[in-house]
């Protein structure tokens, strides 16, 4: 199985075409999105493109998915400085109603059937539920 692991891309919708357009290339059998695909100028628009890209895609939540996620719930996040909390708000004031579930982003972590195991972060979820492949 041939895997294409993309992470960070924070809404950069350039840089996500440039990216999947070489990733068509190599002929992958999945692409994983190992989150933050939020936070940034084109988030709706980042969303809707990985919704549409024809190869399989499992996306995990990212920091910044789970942060925004928390802004539409009026759970204003703390550990952030002033400046991404801004981002934050700024980013969740801007989602589309389609877009506030962050549906492409299920899970916390994923374990794949090439026995590899795709985390966000330094080998943590962002979630509560700690477990592998749980969340």
């Amino acid at each position: 199985m041939r895997v294409a692991a993309l992470y960070d891309i924070h809404g950069n919708l350039p840089a996500l075409e440039a990216v999947l357009s070489e990733v068509e290339q190599y002929n992958v059998d999945q692409i994983v999105v190992g989150g933050d695909i939020v936070l940034g100028p084109m988030s709706n628009e980042c969303l809707d493109f990985l919704l549409s890209v024809p190869i399989p895609i499992s996306c995990i939540k990212g920091n910044c998915e789970v942060a925004v996620l928390n802004q539409l719930n009026n759970e204003l996040p703390a550990t952030f400085p002033d400046v991404v909390k801004r981002q934050i708000a700024w980013t969740a004031s801007t989602l589309t109603t389609t877009h506030q579930s962050m549906s492409p982003c299920r899970a916390c972590a994923l374990s794949l059937s090439c026995d590899s195991r795709v985390p966000h972060g330094i080998g943590l979820t962002v979630c509560e539920n700690r477990q592998w492949g749980q969340g």
